[in-house]
């Protein structure tokens, strides 16, 4: 059944408590006429669409590349309810693609996703395909996915979900917006889908009745019904083993990066992620962490998450994992007793926290036992060195908190710590952005990942915008994070040399008043000089070796993976490489060369920055 568009639909019918049993199995007769589901095809779409797919940058592995989670934990509970499930990560195929062509004329992006799709119908043949979209930004690719599963198996059902789903449902003008382009969609799932999605089969399937199914959208030919009721998996219900072998787990860490501290590690290993907890503490307004989770946090049991733990160790060889958890030293008793566990049981493997975790969390006991079981790096939410904006934004901390945070985590160098910073809050100034640039420089922590604020759906800040109308119309297909150096620079987006480095930025401040508000174009500029002065300058005055070491390695990343042309990061590793070596290597001397010979930008950024070739040439230790 093809829903029409949304501009043609009624309002919503909203069913706070259970549904009107009658009209809600009529809509399942007519969508399932059979009453049966006894295979549910899940599929993970593509990442980046496209239209903004790049070769270079898939064939560098550079894109973020994770395992689906989510629907591997969803697959978890169909087969417990007797359902069969198959996974259809039509993200992977894509990298294996461009991985595996030989030249880009070789790499057909559409057509890789087309024959996926054909091939996951024609051999498992499923009475329900659900897609699932996590990020705003893959809107593109997640409506293409759903139209070509339809164009494909015009008569099965289409359930979606995810976080980017839910988020856009909470309004009517982002769900319009949303809705375009995806008449094929049969149902919603809202929040997360574990154990109701699973109670939809069961109602399906006339095991349970229609009063049990909650947060579900049904989609009829002139009308959506809204079943509001939550239905949030308990803590008991997420101490579940996700379904490793519907995916090559092995494989995505090969295809692309998991997390942000990967390369910290000597060669090449095998990574995973894995999810403790849900939910966070905190209640900043930029995040959608706690409209989607719910109040407060729900905490695996520890016995769980190292069965997890063990399993991808011994069945799947990983050695690295990434938590995705958004707050994953929430309970400092209870993490430290999870840490404890792991090394009692044996679990040979490092990990990282590349989502962040609070600092008032950031005690020395805690992060003791944590880099005793493998922590090797971890983000630390700061957004803001101005008091003001942090209570506007309300997060969970002030300026003395970071403080502290940071002289514990300076007792631990073996733990590579950056720095999660925001600009362009709603009202802030120059000088604000200043306190931002000045706190982060007390703090002396590895490295800064500085976004430029993007108000997303279902967020605090976003509804903000849309109530005093100074939101922008909806546009999912151009909400990108030019925040993500991947997204950013290999779009384009700064210059021709593939790096906000070469922007114009040593006098960003200068001239401007304190109280001004900055431009986005002068947020873009803003950037990229935190970037240099944050996170290059304070390598020419790294004394320890173990921090030596890391930030070596990072640099090398850069150059390797996310941007071999920037002229900048190749510098400051010649200044490590003498320092440590004696000398820059003669290979990174004469790539810096010609770097600077083929781009006048570098040239003149070199010389405003007092940057110089010389200083590499002419080292004496």
């Amino acid at each position: 059944m093809t829903a029409p568009s949304s501009r043609d639909r009624s309002p919503l019918k909203v069913f706070e408590e259970g549904p009107r049993q009658a009209e809600v199995g009529l809509v399942l007769d007519r969508l399932f006429p059979t009453r049966l589901v006894e295979r549910v095809l899940l599929v993970h779409p593509p990442d980046t669409a496209a239209s903004l797919f790049d070769y270079a940058t898939c064939r560098r592995r550079c894109y973020p590349h994770y395992p689906p989670y989510g629907l591997m934990s969803i697959a978890s509970h169909l087969r417990a309810a007797g359902v069969e499930v198959e996974i259809a990560d039509i993200n992977a195929s894509v990298f294996d693609a461009c991985l595996g062509s030989a030249r880009t004329e070789d790499f057909d992006y559409e057509r890789v996703c087309r024959e996926t799709i054909e091939a996951a119908l024609r051999s498992f043949r499923p009475d329900m395909v659900g897609v699932g979209c996590m990020f705003s930004y893959s809107h593109q690719s997640f409506v293409a996915i759903c139209r070509e599963v339809r164009r494909q198996a015009a008569k099965v059902p289409i359930i979606i979900g995810g976080v980017h789903v839910t988020n856009s449902m909470t309004s009517r003008a982002t769900s319009e917006a949303f809705f375009e382009g995806l008449e094929c969609v049969s149902l919603v799932s809202l929040y997360e889908g574990d154990t109701s999605l699973t109670d939809l089969v069961r109602v399906i399937n006339r095991q349970a009745p229609p009063g049990t199914l909650a947060q579900l959208i049904l989609r009829t030919d002139h009308v959506d019904i809204s079943l509001e009721r939550r239905r949030a998996p308990v803590a008991a219900e997420i101490n579940v083993l996700p379904a490793f072998d519907l995916v090559t787990l092995g494989e995505y860490s090969h295809r692309g990066s998991i997390g942000n501290f990967y390369y910290l590690k000597e060669g090449h290993q095998r990574s995973a992620t894995l999810l403790s907890n849900r939910g966070c503490r905190a209640q900043c307004t930029f995040c959608s962490v706690r409209s989607f989770n719910g109040l407060g946090v729900r905490r695996r049991s520890p016995e769980s998450v190292v069965d997890e733990l063990l399993c991808l160790q011994e069945k799947h060889g990983i050695d690295h994992v990434m938590w995705l958890d958004d707050d994953f030293f929430y309970d400092q008793k209870a993490s430290i007793a999870l840490f404890e566990q792991m090394i009692r049981r044996d679990v040979r493997m490092t990990w990282d926290c590349s989502n962040g975790v609070l600092a008032a969390s950031c005690k020395d006991e805690l992060l003791a036992a944590a880099a005793a079981s493998g922590c090797i790096g971890l983000h630390i939410g700061v957004e803001s060195g101005n008091d003001d904006i942090l209570r506007q934004v309300r997060k969970p901390a002030t300026v003395e908190v970071y403080l502290k945070a940071a002289e514990t985590l300076h007792k631990h160098p073996q733990i590579y710590v950056r720095v999660f910073l925001m600009i362009g809050f709603p009202g802030e100034t120059f000088v604000q952005v200043w306190d931002t640039v000045t706190l982060a420089r007390q703090m002396a922590l590895d490295w800064h990942s500085i976004n430029v604020v993007e108000p997303l759906p279902n967020t605090p800040m976003w509804n903000d915008a849309v109530a005093d109308g100074s939101g922008q119309k909806v546009d999912f297909e151009n909400i990108q994070y030019i925040t993500n150096p991947v997204k950013f620079e290999s779009s384009g987006g700064a210059s021709r040399t593939g790096s906000h480095m070469s922007l114009s930025f040593a006098d960003v401040f200068e001239n401007r008043s304190p109280g001004a508000i900055p431009s986005r174009e002068e947020l873009i500029n803003l950037r990229a000089f935190m970037d240099f002065q944050l996170n290059f300058v304070p390598i020419l005055s790294e004394e320890n070796k173990v921090k030596i070491a890391l930030k070596r390695r990072h640099l090398h990343h850069i150059l390797s993976v996310v941007a071999p042309g920037n002229a900048v990061a190749m510098y400051f590793l010649g200044q490590l490489q003498m320092r440590v070596d004696g000398q820059a290597s003669p290979e990174l001397v004469g790539r810096l060369e010609t770097t600077l010979q083929d781009h006048p930008v570098w040239r003149e950024r070199f010389d405003t920055l007092s940057l110089s070739l010389t200083h590499l040439r002419n080292y004496s230790p």
